[in-house]
């Protein structure tokens, strides 16, 4: 149950399930990859990144067919969004879960819209913007602390982390 492979195994599991489902429209292999995306995404065995990446591909999929649950598909993403995309990360990790994240609340609004849970909708993209807003803050408040007791060791950092950034 703890093995660091289960996650990948039950997600290799779901995704062959699910071309052996496109493949025979036998439904019961839907249900198989179903219970097996869910295990991918929620066991803890796995690392936060891996369980993210795992439940975004169930909720990619799920969007083609609903029978794999969307709704808990993007919730699951959205939930481990915050452990996806944490400060520990460099600041070039960190673009490229952007890039990959870039469209996740508004296509998981959009299965919440579709499903008619406007309130669900709004509450995903909120949490999204919650997330992005806490990173700023978190990364601006040891500067303005900073800013505070040494002006010109601040002013350094501040110029060192732009020219970071623009590398």
């Amino acid at each position: 149950e703890n093995h660091p492979d289960l996650c990948l195994c039950h997600f290799t599991h779901a995704s062959s399930n699910l071309l052996y489902y496109e493949y025979t429209n036998d439904l019961s292999h839907l249900q198989q990859s179903l219970t097996s995306f869910r295990i991918a995404s929620t066991s803890s065995a796995g690392s936060p990144r891996s369980r993210f990446g795992y439940a975004h591909q169930w909720a990619k999929y799920a969007s083609t067919h609903s029978s794999l649950c969307p709704i808990e598909a993007y919730q699951q993403t959205l939930d481990l969004l915050p452990q996806f995309i944490w400060l520990g990360a460099t600041t070039k990790q960190r673009y490229e879960d952007l890039k990959i994240t870039k469209s996740l609340a508004v296509d998981a609004a959009h299965a919440a819209i579709v499903s008619s849970n406007f309130s669900l909708a709004l509450e995903w993209l909120e949490h999204a913007r919650c997330v992005v807003w806490n990173q700023n803050l978190m990364l601006r408040s040891p500067v303005d602390q900073l800013q505070v007791c040494h002006p010109d060791l601040a002013l350094r950092l501040i110029s060192v982390a732009a020219e970071l950034h623009s590398l």
